[in-house]
């Protein structure tokens, strides 16, 4: 069981009952499951059917004995190392309309087309999905999206984030061949600190867009609205 005392007053993960749900476990995905984990967080549900790559090495949370595995299999042993009371389902097949979900949904893959149809056929308006939290990346920028799936006003506002193609990935932050590590560990802490916020009942922000090569930060909040 992991130590949370130097957190709980912040969070305490043992007082929420939600269902964590992560697609993607790749350079943002790896890292979100990790801190959670880490962070005492114990009933995760991992999706991905890509496997380990050499190159997976330097930005996600692998290592070489790991090449050649699935993803959520290699992943999750290294969660039940951190913590062996977790509860991890792995899945390593393709998300789609057939999956259901409920709680809290990171929407973590790695082209805007799987997002837009993960989102339009397993998110949007379902009443047992109570957040989505979905991060884009390119080599020095950031976006993490916060959304109440069933707030018709913040899924218009993120309706509108989805127009651009895998052609234009690179441009918009989404699905870059370049990832850097350190910009991969920021989004994924931000991403958290979505989810901190929202159990604690604080305002959490409808889009948070950072430049780390400026330290520019730009923000939305539309919590407000339902």
């Amino acid at each position: 069981m992991v130590d949370i005392s130097r957190h709980r007053d912040v969070v305490n993960p043992n007082n929420f009952n939600e269902q964590i749900h992560i697609i993607g476990v790749g350079a943002t995905g790896s890292w979100v499951a990790t801190i959670l984990a880490k962070m005492g967080f114990s009933h995760l549900n991992l999706y991905d059917f890509d496997t380990v790559e050499e190159h997976n090495l330097s930005n996600q949370a692998y290592d070489k004995g790991d090449i050649g595995k699935f993803k959520v299999e290699a992943l999750k042993k290294h969660l039940t190392n951190i913590n062996e009371d977790a509860i991890i389902n792995i899945s390593n097949e393709e998300v789609d309309e057939n999956n259901r979900f409920s709680g809290i949904v990171f929407l973590l893959t790695d082209t805007m087309a799987s997002r837009k149809n993960i989102y339009e056929s397993c998110i949007k308006n379902k009443i047992n999905v109570k957040l989505l939290i979905e991060t884009r990346m390119s080599k020095d920028q950031g976006i993490i999206y916060t959304v109440n799936p069933t707030s018709m006003i913040q899924t218009k506002y993120y309706d509108n984030t989805l127009f651009y193609t895998d052609d234009q990935a690179e441009s918009s932050l989404c699905g870059t061949s370049i990832t850097v590590l350190p910009t991969a560990l920021s989004i994924a802490s931000n991403a958290i600190w979505q989810l901190i916020n929202y159990i604690n009942g604080d305002d959490y922000q409808s889009e948070i867009s950072v430049n780390y090569k400026t330290s520019q930060i730009f923000t939305q909040n539309f919590k407000k609205y339902i």
